[in-house]
């Protein structure tokens, strides 16, 4: 009888280390999976954060150096002339430190061109408007401009058209 003992015990002892190297190796996988996730789940503003120096591609072949992100745009260029919201943006990761992080939106730096009267050229999907930046609202910007004898031109533009904001005068 003790030689079956022994045979179920040295059993035993085989299936509760298979069990235990099973349970370590789901663990790991399940690790390796959330490492993974957090990662992919990571957003382009939190990315851009962590890993360096990057650069903004504009139309027509040129690029910005990223100065600052915020939460749904990145200010570029010296003197942060350029504002490209995020959801517009394509950007190359250049070597160097990366940008400044600002909890702002794109909404509020807008709505602080319009209290500083800046003159900007707003880039649409439909074209370029250059005027007076004369609101930010939710959901469009106002570009004014004087338009001959006649008086003054208004450009409604959505958000979500907007490729970029060029500032040209009247800012920070």
């Amino acid at each position: 009888m003790a030689v079956a003992d022994e045979h179920i015990e040295r059993l035993l002892d085989h299936l509760e280390t298979s069990f235990d190297a099973g349970v370590a190796r789901a663990e790991d996988e399940a690790a390796a999976d959330l490492a993974l996730s957090l990662l992919q789940d990571a957003t382009l503003s939190h990315a851009l954060q962590r890993d360096g120096a990057a650069s903004v591609l504009l139309a027509g072949g040129g690029s910005a150096a990223v100065t600052e992100v915020g939460s749904d745009y990145l200010m570029c260029g010296e003197g942060g002339d350029i504002v490209v919201p995020l959801a517009r943006a394509t950007v190359a990761g250049t070597s160097g430190p990366p940008p400044s992080a600002s909890g702002s939106s794109l909404l509020v730096l807008l709505r602080e061109l319009v209290r500083h009267g800046a003159t900007v050229e707003v880039t649409s999907s439909s074209g370029s408007y250059r005027g007076r930046l004369a609101a930010a609202a939710h959901d469009h910007v106002v570009v004014a401009a004087q338009h001959g004898a006649s008086g003054q031109r208004r450009w409604y533009v959505a958000q979500g058209s907007i490729e970029v904001v060029r500032v040209l005068r009247g800012a920070w």
